[in-house]
C-alpha cells in the first residue's frame, strides 16, 4: 500500500516519501517516467525512478497496459543501488485498496512476531545530506557524499542506560524519560 495524490490537471504522483532506507524524499509523478533521473543528495545520492511492469516481472509494460490490467500491472519505485545499478523496492498498482485491506497490514505489525517495529525500537530521521537509524542495536548514520554513501555506525547500550540516552537525544532528538519509584 503506498499514498498517491490526483491533482484536478489529471496528475497523479507517488508522495510515499521518507519511511525507511532508500526511499525517496520528495514525491514522483506517475506516468512521468525519467530514464536516466537526477541524482539527489536528498535522497542519499540515490536516483529513483518509476518502472512500468507487471507484478512479479521484469518485463516493462504500456501505460495502455497498465489501464486494461490494473491488478496486475503497475508500477516499480526503483532506486540505484551502492554500484548505481537500478533495483526494484517495492511494486504497486492504482487500484485503491478497501479498509479492510489497511485494517489486516495494521493488524499484522501490531501483532505478529516477526513484524520488525514490534521486536526491537525503531527510530529514523533524514538530514539534509542522508539519514540517521536507530535499529535498536546501532544508530547508523548515512551521509552522501560526491563518491557515495558514507556510513558511520556506533553501538547503543541498552535503552535505560545513560550512554544509550545520550547517544539518542544527540543523534535523533529522542529523549527517553526515565522513570522513578
Amino acid at each position: 500500500m503506498v499514498i498517491i495524490v490526483s491533482f484536478g490537471d489529471g496528475s497523479i504522483w507517488l508522495t510515499d516519501v521518507g519511511f525507511g532506507g532508500q526511499l525517496a524524499r520528495h514525491p514522483l509523478r506517475i506516468g512521468q517516467i525519467d530514464m536516466d533521473p537526477p541524482q539527489d543528495c536528498r535522497t542519499y545520492g540515490y536516483k529513483h525512478r518509476l518502472r512500468p511492469g507487471l507484478l512479479g516481472s521484469s518485463l516493462e509494460v504500456s501505460a495502455a497496459d497498465i489501464q486494461r490490467n490494473p491488478h496486475t500491472s503497475g508500477y516499480y519505485l526503483q532506486c540505484t543501488d551502492s554500484k548505481r545499478c537500478w533495483k526494484d523496492l517495492y511494486f504497486f498498482h492504482l487500484k485503491a485498496c478497501s479498509e479492510k485491506d489497511h485494517e489486516i497490514y495494521h493488524w499484522w505489525c501490531a501483532t505478529s512476531p516477526s513484524a520488525p517495529m514490534r521486536n526491537l525500537p525503531i527510530a529514523a530521521i533524514q538530514t539534509e545530506h542522508g539519514r540517521i537509524t536507530y535499529d535498536g542495536k546501532a544508530i547508523k548514520v548515512f551521509e552522501c557524499t560526491q563518491a557515495g554513501e558514507k556510513i558511520l555506525e556506533v553501538e547503543v547500550d541498552s535503552l535505560g542506560s545513560k550512554s544509550a540516552d545520550q547517544q539518542l537525544k544527540e543523534s535523533l532528538g529522542i529523549e527517553i524519560s526515565q522513570k522513578t519509584g
